[in-house]
């Protein structure tokens, strides 16, 4: 529990009050996490324990508390989380994190100095950004053994953690993406052999056409037009049956959403350029023919 200022008016209580999670963060913690800084600052050198301090909220809980206003500047009390009542003044926002797992909703939290306020805890991390745990590991292990020489610790990367919080749905996922990709080729075989029949179905009226005087160019142009339309509107009608299915997967994405357009588009892309193609090369082909051919073939 914080509390925004240090007026406590039974009335204002309420409005004044709120629930955040407490983190202890040191200089450089948030560059090596990769969490980006919002508005403000970030922890400095500067903010040393004699000095006023200071803390650093999250987005989410910038935007609960004070909506359409900046936080920045603002005091806050946190409620005893670590036996220090001293007051703190935010100095910056970072965005949110998704600590527990990728589908877990990003929090409130409130982030103190750790030269300022290191308390007492019974676990932390210590985090190291560089070109892999092989050349780190040594590094970290010399700075583990001079801070805490006889606690246990655990060498792990941030992507192993990663892939234990989402390894039973990645293969899911990937199952799902074989049986689409599977599922897809075969409907691009379709749409090219539906298109193309419809096309060589046609080779008798393309045959009078040109005989009648008209342009080879202007038949192409109709015949890939009126594909390209039809292509269209059964996507549309797919894209609707899709979005109504989409449920049975919206639990297993994260950062995607069934309806993105980063994923549908391609599709639909994809399909059309089949359609194109499909009713392009056969027309060409029928159009190269004497119009007699034209007509005695169709």
């Amino acid at each position: 529990m914080f509390f925004e200022g240090f007026r406590f008016d039974a009335p204002e209580l309420k409005q004044r009050t709120g629930e955040a999670e407490f983190r202890v963060a040191s200089t450089g913690y948030f560059e090596a996490m990769g969490i980006p800084l919002l508005r403000g600052r970030l922890f400095e050198e500067s903010d040393a324990p004699g000095r006023p301090h200071v803390a650093i909220v999250s987005r989410s809980l910038a935007e609960k508390q004070w909506p359409g206003r900046d936080p920045v500047g603002r005091f806050l009390q946190f409620g005893n989380m670590d036996g220090d009542v001293t007051g703190l003044r935010i100095v910056g926002v970072v965005g949110d994190i998704r600590e527990l797992s990728p589908e877990s909703l990003p929090g409130p939290v409130v982030y103190v100095n750790a030269r300022q306020r290191p308390g007492a805890t019974s676990a932390f991390s210590v985090v190291a950004r560089g070109p892999g745990l092989p050349a780190l590991a040594e590094p970290v292990r010399r700075i583990m053994r001079e801070v805490v020489p006889d606690s246990p610790y655990e060498l792990t990367t941030i992507g192993a953690g990663l892939d234990r919080a989402v390894g039973s749905r990645r293969f899911n996922l990937w199952l799902i993406a074989a049986f689409a990709v599977a599922a897809l080729g075969l409907a691009m075989l379709g749409v090219y052999g539906l298109v193309t029949y419809a096309v060589s179905q046609r080779a008798r009226e393309m045959g009078i056409r040109v005989a009648l005087g008209a342009e080879p160019s202007s038949l192409v142009r109709l015949v890939v037009a009126r594909a390209a339309w039809l292509t269209l509107g059964g996507s549309a009608v797919g894209l609707v049956l899709a979005l109504t299915a989409s449920s049975a997967v919206r639990g297993m994405l994260f950062g995607v959403t069934p309806a993105d357009p980063r994923v549908l588009g391609p599709v639909v892309a994809i399909m059309l350029a089949a359609a194109l193609a499909a009713s392009y090369v056969p027309s060409r082909r029928i159009l190269k023919q004497a119009p007699s051919a034209a007509l005695r073939d169709g």
